[in-house]
């Protein structure tokens, strides 16, 4: 096993043809061709706000437009604050996914809503004693829910699992959303939450709610920055009632009322980082988000997977029943990636378990009909088998959805012997 896994890692790095390029971040003019690029631009004009709305996008290097085109969807995660938190929370995403060779989440589309009035925004009631623009959050909440979330459902088709994650006042939306707007997601990331906001009126109104709704399975997690004051600990700050301390206390007041609501209906957890301060909170508590949102993501049993002594189908039975479960946990049906199943199947293949490995490569074509991916590995099977007409046909398939150059090259090999 210890010898599998370091190769099962490169070939989820390298896949059947690279990794794809994506559009870059910036604007402007006179920008290096050879940028790295991380993500695009985009914006979107919101009837409710009345105003342009900027957003950052990232797509993961896995999604292919023949593959989007109804086939392999990808949750998607709204970052309140994109313009602060898009470059840690991407990065964090990306290592933990497949691109690196881990599987502790699956890919992820990624959109940053950039600010205009950030105050006004990401306060759901208005304080006028401590600012005058403030209070605009319910009408920020129906822009993401009748406007945001549309738009990018038509542009990338994506799976049905939505997070929304926030920070400061962005973790404050995120516990209004969660109370007041739910339904448009599945899974809620508030790090250390303005809770204290406006004399903490959202607050007086968590107790209540928490335990009269279902939240039907939905998964919230709360990072803790430690905001105290130095002599004090976190028992005597839930005690006293110094103004110093009423944001941290605000949050501890808020996971009180967690630990009082039945079992069954909200699945969260929370961390608190002593030695983090709010500012610095965001990029531990993203980590540990996706290892709590994502718990039961990751496949594991690859000795079992890899025992040449058990047959095809239950090979194939290991994996299904792996994504069965993860589907049954988030609440909607997720299909072991490409990616994934090519770096198993090329295993398989290095391994001399062939049967295995052109089940697994057909399991991509069965899941994925329209990714040319999909067919350019299962002529590489072919080609192995010397299987050249098999090969040959398989390429051609490939082609059809995306002329890629790579494919072509191997037919032409094909041809000339």
């Amino acid at each position: 096993m210890k010898k599998l896994l370091p190769f099962l890692s490169v070939l989820f790095l390298i896949g059947c043809k690279g990794r794809q390029q994506q559009p870059v971040i910036h604007e402007g003019k006179g920008q290096a061709s050879n940028a790295i690029e991380i993500g695009f631009v985009d914006s979107i004009y919101s009837g409710i706000l009345h105003q342009q709305r900027k957003i950052w996008v990232y797509i993961p290097n896995s999604f292919s437009y023949s593959v989007f085109r109804g086939q392999q969807q990808y949750p998607v995660v709204y970052l309140l604050d994109g313009d602060a938190h898009f470059h840690s929370f991407t990065g964090i995403m990306e290592h933990l996914s497949e691109q690196n060779g881990n599987m502790v989440c699956p890919d992820m589309i990624v959109v940053g809503i950039l600010n205009t009035n950030r105050t006004r925004d990401l306060t759901p009631t208005q304080d006028t004693a401590a600012y005058h623009q403030s209070g605009g959050g319910e009408a920020f909440s129906a822009f993401v829910e009748k406007e945001l979330i549309p738009h990018i459902d038509s542009l990338y088709h994506p799976a049905p699992f939505r997070l929304l994650v926030g920070h400061s006042y962005g973790g404050l939306t995120v516990i209004n959303t969660l109370l007041h707007h739910a339904a448009p997601f599945n899974a809620f990331v508030a790090i250390d939450p303005s809770l204290s906001w406006h004399n903490n009126v959202l607050l007086k109104q968590a107790d209540t709610l928490l335990a009269a709704t279902d939240f039907q399975q939905k998964l919230l997690f709360v990072g803790i920055a430690n905001t105290m004051a130095a002599d004090m600990t976190l028992k005597r700050v839930q005690q006293e009632k110094s103004p110093e301390n009423r944001h941290i206390r605000s949050i501890l007041n808020f996971i009180s009322y967690l630990k009082r609501k039945p079992t069954g209906t909200l699945r969260w957890d929370y961390n608190y980082y002593e030695d983090e301060d709010h500012y610095s909170v965001p990029v531990r508590a993203e980590y540990d988000a996706l290892h709590f949102i994502f718990r039961d993501y990751a496949f594991t049993a690859y000795t079992e997977l890899f025992d040449s002594t058990i047959s095809t189908d239950s090979a194939l039975q290991l994996v299904n029943a792996h994504f069965s479960y993860v589907s049954q946990k988030l609440g909607f049906k997720m299909l072991p990636s490409e990616h994934f199943i090519n770096a198993v199947g090329y295993m398989f293949l290095n391994d001399g378990l062939k049967d295995r490995a052109r089940a697994f490569f057909q399991m991509n074509i069965d899941n994925y009909p329209q990714s040319s991916n999909a067919y350019d590995c299962m002529g590489d099977f072919c080609a192995v088998q010397k299987d050249s007409a098999k090969a040959l046909e398989y390429y051609k398939k490939a082609v059809s959805f995306t002329d890629n150059g790579t494919t072509r090259k191997k037919m032409s090999r094909i041809l000339r012997k």
